[in-house]
């Protein structure tokens, strides 16, 4: 089995060097078409911001039940109009989790007004360290989609607008940022395939 390989890509985030940043992005393609993984380094994330997450997450999921269920979504709790972004117990799939939408979401665009699921607003506010994750998460994805999309000989702002629809009539991105959450269970639960499973997201998808 290869190994998965450890790419650079500070050229990515640091440097003006289109060289630089166009052998990253052959790296990159290389890394996925041979192995479908890499390991990224060299992003410029403070490792502080990382610990900082994990407090935060849990903080929220060391809460009581009752609590918790105020962000879930109508699924789980019919006073909350989310279909989506929010709150799901451990019964779904063994594990707790919280999906967030965009913190910059435009409350005013119709589609939010018309309770879009991809444009639901945050049950759950994100602040601090949340709000602060999502923005270097956001960066970074865009610059490995623009590497993406040199590797292909692509204009390098390609995919932008798949990562923010607002040049498109859209109220911003539909992305999740998902914390999930694996308590010991006495009883697991089985894993089952259904309309709302099959992603185990922490940042962008």
């Amino acid at each position: 089995m290869s190994l998965i390989p450890v790419i650079d890509v500070s050229p990515l985030v640091s440097s003006s060097n289109e060289q630089a940043k166009f052998d990253v992005s052959q790296a990159i393609r290389r890394a996925c078409e041979t192995v479908g993984f890499f390991q990224m380094i060299g992003h410029g994330i403070d490792e502080r911001l990382f610990d900082k997450l994990i407090i935060e997450a849990r903080r929220f999921f060391a809460q009581s039940s009752e609590e918790k269920q105020r962000y879930a979504v109508h699924k789980w709790n019919p006073s909350n109009s989310n279909q989506y972004r929010g709150y799901f117990p451990s019964s779904v799939n063994g594990k707790e989790g919280l999906d967030l939408s965009s913190p910059y979401m435009n409350p005013e665009h119709e589609l939010v007004k018309n309770g879009n699921p991809l444009h639901e607003l945050n049950q759950y506010s994100m602040h601090g360290v949340l709000t602060q994750y999502w923005d270097e998460m956001w960066h970074i994805s865009l610059e490995l989609l623009r590497a993406v999309a040199r590797a292909f000989d692509l204009d390098a702002s390609y995919f932008d607008k798949f990562l923010d629809d607002r040049s498109s009539g859209g109220a911003g991105t539909v992305s999740t940022f998902r914390l999930n959450y694996y308590p010991q269970l006495d009883n697991p639960t089985p894993v089952s395939i259904g309309a709302d499973d099959g992603l185990s997201i922490l940042a962008f998808y």
